[in-house]
């Protein structure tokens, strides 16, 4: 959304070239071109985070599983592998 707006803002309009030239002596495409591309970054950046976040929990609805179900059987399966090691470390 925020992408849209800078973009429509910025588009070509002549008022907003003349009122940068007024101000700072010329327009500001490269910072603005700078400010668009972090804005995109940081946008695909929430986006993955949102992605992985909505199929962790469409996993979780499929397996019928709550969040601190999911936590504990994780934990569970963490101390399993703790004690084979450590079996296998006085066996030896």
């Amino acid at each position: 959304m925020n992408i849209a707006i800078l973009t429509m803002f910025y588009s070509e309009h002549d008022d907003v070239c003349n009122t940068h030239i007024t101000l700072f002596g010329r327009t500001l495409f490269t910072e603005f071109s700078a400010l668009l591309y972090i804005a995109i970054f940081f946008n695909l950046l929430t986006l993955a985070f949102l992605t992985h976040l909505i199929i962790y929990h469409i996993n979780l609805i499929r397996r019928d599983m709550t969040t601190f179900e999911y936590i504990r059987e994780q934990q569970g399966k963490k101390n399993q592998l703790s004690s084979i090691y450590k079996r296998t470390e006085v066996d030896v």
